[in-house]
């Protein structure tokens, strides 16, 4: 109820005269006066008396006091604040300009050049602010004037002031610090820890309503309004403004992600972003050039979190005082010794590779060349070219062996080499049931570093019980699924490592490789996999045991898990600094930098250093070949998503996530006309093909994706439910 404007001016007449309301609403009044100590006119701001009655009088005069030491050209000071017969007041100059609120109820929107004018104009008032730690948390075209064509924000400081001087009691009378509509979904749920984040929600609120013609947000109560928020569907602005580009759209959508972790860092990367997609608009069709030159990136070098990789060219050898050692797969001499030619050496690898003093050749990228066809089992080499892949991995010792399955023993026969000598130095046989796996690989780890270890006091080689299972079921199902990983089988890598964890719960190195496979499926799935911060915790409490690597890869997924980007890049630094051509830390790092990359400044060309690193690594890695896909569609350069077709067709197109990839980018640069026909068999696909299509469309072309959209439900039937294509909206905008 507004303020009595007698009674206020009784009890400001020995300072203001007040002279008549300017507007009102919930929780204020403001008036027009004359300040009689300086010759002006001001405007003074009147809580309600059911506000004023909530708050503690003296605290809110004290946080009001932080606003009133801000001096910015876009932000409308604050002169004077106090408490006068139960009105509580703060005075602020008097803008004769309209607000923004009155300019679109006059004009409805405002013109591309206009508003982005405005937008940045706060964004950098905005800046200021949260650089002295004053978050606004009202942010909304009431509180934008305009003044000679530019920006004043009002209120600033004014919120927080509310809600510190209120704590329980505002909570108890229902009132709401904040305006529906633009309150950040976090500042709606009451979180006490809001931060910037929060303010450029808002700002791109008042950005969107500004091209758009109303919120991006809206619905009868607040209630309605939040659960649109959580959501996050928003309707694409590009068909409402033609003037707005995708890319333009996309910043914006971005600044409304409703995680905060999702949304611009700060108000000054939010703005940067918005002038980017104003300076230079790219469209579909254009040839433009690549963002960054790759083979410059890769000559200087990086510094990740302050660590410095000295990372040489992946072709040559890699200086480690350590002992290199590459153990290749074994060549199975019966039918049952199949499933064994990889799982067998891929343990002895792990089991080496935690041995003091010896650095074991990352056997992903070591066994890609000996792939005889896209997503088939490594063979195992000959001597020569062994030798060749070792040398180039920086390994002088290299390990070969055979494996046969009879009856109901395994039999292993292995050879140890050094570089230049044709004759082994050592060759040995053992044998054990597959039961007693762990035991057979740890005797066969032993005998190899006693004959390669060149050095005075063998070091021991950690018991792989220690830190595996003690269950063979469980030890075969990781091996598999790493081994399905490796090949891009996402799906059958996931049963497996669910396979190997229902089995042993606490199998340390499964917990690893889970975090990471479960990363991925649910990328394929379009679905968050709620248990993945509580499966990389797990990982790390029981790491104790594994070998640094694994230890920091751990760690590493569960920063990531808990969107650390900083500490992410930390563990993945040491890792590649130990290990140029881990492949797996190069991939973590090329999803890292394009996800968290912004907390390190780093971002999609250092992502795209990244992936090409693990493509020269493995030129047949699905998982990169899919980010090398993303990273084509998110240049919006036509040639260079039609190179990147040409090159995920060599790949293995009998892989969803290859699949998925290529009708994306098909779907991209697909012209008006073809682009129904192309839609309507991309609806026929398995959804994990074209919730990937349905991602990159959303993200690029909008306008596109409403119509898969459509699509797909009316392909929905027997066997394609309903509630899946219905529900792939929301669930692809909260997926990302």
């Amino acid at each position: 109820m507004p303020a009595h404007l007698e009674g206020l001016r009784i009890a400001l007449a020995d300072r203001y005269m007040v002279e008549r309301e300017l507007g009102h609403g919930g929780n204020a009044v403001v008036y027009l006066a004359r300040d009689l100590r300086h010759p002006r006119q001001v405007a003074i701001k009147v809580l309600s008396p059911e506000l004023a009655q909530s708050v503690q009088t003296e605290r809110f005069l004290r946080e009001i006091e932080i606003a009133a030491g801000l001096t910015h050209p876009n932000i409308l000071p604050l002169y004077d604040s106090g408490e006068a017969d139960g009105f509580l007041y703060y005075v602020m100059p008097y803008v004769e300009g309209a607000s923004l609120r009155i300019r679109l109820i006059r004009e409805r929107q405002l013109s591309l050049d206009e508003a982005l004018q405005l937008a940045g104009e706060v964004a950098d008032a905005l800046s200021y602010a949260h650089s002295h730690d004053v978050i606004h948390r009202d942010i909304k075209p009431e509180n934008i004037l305009l003044s000679s064509g530019h920006a004043l924000v009002a209120d600033f400081g004014i919120a927080r002031a509310i809600t510190a001087a209120g704590g329980d009691r505002l909570t108890q009378t229902g009132l709401i610090v904040g305006t529906p509509g633009y309150m950040s979904p976090e500042q709606a749920a009451g979180s006490e820890q809001l931060d910037g984040r929060s303010d450029i929600y808002s700002l791109a609120c008042v950005l969107y309503e500004m091209l758009g013609g109303e919120p991006p947000h809206t619905g009868p109560t607040p209630q309605a309004i939040l659960a649109r928020q959580l959501v996050g569907e928003i309707r694409s602005l590009v068909p409402l403004r033609s003037s707005v580009t995708p890319r333009l759209d996309r910043v914006i959508r971005r600044a409304l992600a409703p995680a905060a972790a999702d949304r611009y860092p700060t108000a000054q990367a939010f703005a940067a972003a918005v002038g980017d997609a104003q300076r230079a608009p790219r469209q579909w069709g254009l040839q433009v050039p690549r963002r960054a030159a790759l083979a410059g990136a890769v000559a200087a070098g990086f510094v990740l979190a302050g660590i410095w990789l000295g990372i040489q060219s992946l072709g040559g050898g890699v200086r480690d005082p350590r002992l290199g050692l590459a153990v290749f797969p074994f060549r199975a001499s019966s039918a049952g010794a199949r499933d064994w030619s990889e799982a067998l050496p891929d343990l002895l690898a792990t089991a080496l590779e935690g041995t003091p003093g010896v650095r074991v050749a990352d056997p992903w990228s070591l066994w890609r060349p000996l792939r005889p066809s896209r997503g088939a089992v490594a063979e195992s080499p000959d001597r020569v070219d062994a030798e060749r892949l070792a040398a180039r991995a920086g390994a002088r010792r290299f390990v070969l062996g055979s494996v046969t399955q009879v009856g109901g023993r395994l039999e292993l026969n292995v050879r140890v080499y050094r570089a230049g000598l044709v004759e082994s130095l050592h060759a040995f046989a053992v044998t054990a049931p597959p039961e007693s796996l762990a035991a057979l690989v740890q005797r066969v780890a032993v005998e190899v570093l006693g004959r390669v270890w060149e050095r005075e006091r063998i070091p021991g080689v950690p018991r792989i019980e220690s830190y595996a299972t003690h269950s063979a079921d469980a030890l075969k199902a990781y091996l598999l699924a790493k081994e399905a990983m490796r090949r891009g089988l996402v799906d059958s890598a996931d049963a497996a490592i669910d396979r190997a964890l229902a089995l042993d719960s606490t199998f340390s190195l499964a917990l690893v490789e889970a975090t990471r496979i479960k990363s991925w499926a649910q990328f394929m799935r379009a679905q968050p996999y709620a248990g993945l911060l509580e499966l990389a915790q797990r990982a790390v409490r029981y790491s104790d045991s594994l070998n640094e690597r694994n230890q920091m890869r751990a760690r590493a997924m569960l920063a990531s898990a808990r969107t650390d980007g900083v500490a992410t890049a930390e563990a993945l630094g040491r890792i590649l600094q130990r290990d140029s051509t881990d492949l797996e830390a190069w991939e973590l790092l090329a999803y890292c930098d394009l996800a968290y990359g912004w907390q390190y400044g780093r971002g999609a060309p250092e992502a795209e250093v990244a992936n090409e690193h693990v493509l020269v690594l493995d030129s047949t890695d699905v998982p990169a070949l899919a980010r090398a896909a993303h990273l084509a569609a998110s240049s919006e350069d036509a040639g260079r998503v039609r190179r990147e077709i040409e090159r995920l067709s060599r790949a293995d197109t009998t892989n969803s996530l290859v699949r998925g990839g290529l009708w994306s980018l098909r779907a991209l640069v697909a012209s008006d006309a073809d682009f129904p026909t192309l839609a309507d068999r991309v609806s026929g696909a398995p959804p994990a093909e074209w919730l990937q299509v349905l991602r990159q469309l959303r993200a690029h072309r909008p306008e596109r994706a409403e119509l898969l959209l459509d699509r797909v439900r009316r392909a929905a039937g027997p066997g394609f439910p309903t509630r899946v294509a219905i529900g792939a909206s929301a669930q692809v905008a909260v997926a990302e």
